[in-house]
């Protein structure tokens, strides 16, 4: 019996040290992504050409419509336009960008990794929720690693957590990237290049926090989205007084109206899961896959000096 129990013991120690070893190993790994692209170089004048990810939102946007996006359908070749230009992506040499560049590169790789795959995966549009899970408990499709970027193989979690939310601070980054659902704050028919990055961001956010889906005002506290709330940590801070500053330097006449007195931000915040897939009436919208266009032909490259 004692040695049953010693046995156990053993066991139950040994058990330990390995799970031990595997989250030191897993914050080890964490904080390497993060290193490894701490750094840019400001005085890059590299320019990436993101031309190819123009042409993929040009030709899955819904006319007059900015929160819907034609995925459903798509023939082989239109999914492997869109996995050239992410294979091209993961060609680029990032750590020799200026800053700009880089949060343009990874918001850009980011979003041509989701839509390649719920194009290849379209009936699984409707299990999001499921398969994105949230910032720092990722689901299936957000935790594989199956991106690489010099030589580390990353997920999308990785690419948001480790490399934006730590790189940059400034929240505007997560209205950029797209999740294929209508809580997201992705609405644009243009890719971001590192010249409009900035100001296409700030076009989100405005548009997303005046948009009282996002922003409900109850018994004196503002109930967020929880696109905001889930990074409240990562990218505010953990302040409520960081979330309020931020809500009031994109809020409009009637929002800032809406937040004045406003000091608390509320533990609760909603999610919109519903797909953001939509198929329109058949059209032949094939043209950029088969059209002078379709290749990454111009683009795939750099312009300026190094």
């Amino acid at each position: 019996m004692r040695n049953k129990i010693a046995l156990f013991k053993s066991l139950a120690i040994a058990q330990g040290i390995v799970l031990a070893v595997m989250f030191s190993l897993s914050v080890h790994a964490q904080s390497s992504i993060h290193d490894r692209w701490a750094k840019h170089d400001e005085t890059s004048k590299k320019v990436v050409d993101h031309q190819a990810m123009d042409n993929i939102l040009t030709f899955i946007a819904i006319p007059q419509d900015n929160t819907r996006y034609n995925l459903r359908g798509l023939n082989s070749r239109v999914i492997q336009y869109i996995t050239d230009y992410k294979t091209f992506l993961q060609t680029v040499p990032v750590s020799q960008l200026n800053k700009n560049e880089q949060l343009a590169f990874w918001l850009n790789l980011y979003n041509a990794a989701v839509i390649e795959k719920m194009t290849a995966n379209i009936s699984d549009s409707g299990k999001l929720k499921k398969l994105r899970g949230v910032p720092g408990d990722a689901g299936k499709w957000w935790s594989d690693k199956n991106i690489e970027v010099e030589g580390v193989l990353l997920s999308l979690e990785d690419i948001e957590q480790q490399v934006l939310a730590k790189q940059w601070q400034d929240p505007l980054f997560i209205y950029g990237l797209f999740y294929g659902v209508n809580g997201d704050g992705f609405s644009t028919s243009v890719a971001f290049t590192g010249s409009n990055v900035e100001r296409q961001l700030k076009t989100m956010a405005k548009a997303f926090i005046n948009d009282r889906a996002n922003l409900k005002i109850k018994r004196g506290q503002a109930r967020v989205s929880s696109l905001i709330a889930w990074n409240k940590e990562a990218v505010f801070n953990n302040s409520d007084e960081a979330i309020l500053e931020h809500l009031r330097t994109y809020a409009n006449a009637k929002t800032a109206k809406r937040l004045e007195g406003i000091s608390e931000i509320s533990k609760k915040h909603s999610f919109s899961w519903k797909t953001a897939v939509y198929s329109p009436p058949p059209v032949n919208r094939n043209s950029y896959a088969t059209s002078g266009g379709a290749g990454l032909g111009g683009g795939g490259g750099y312009r300026g000096g190094s």
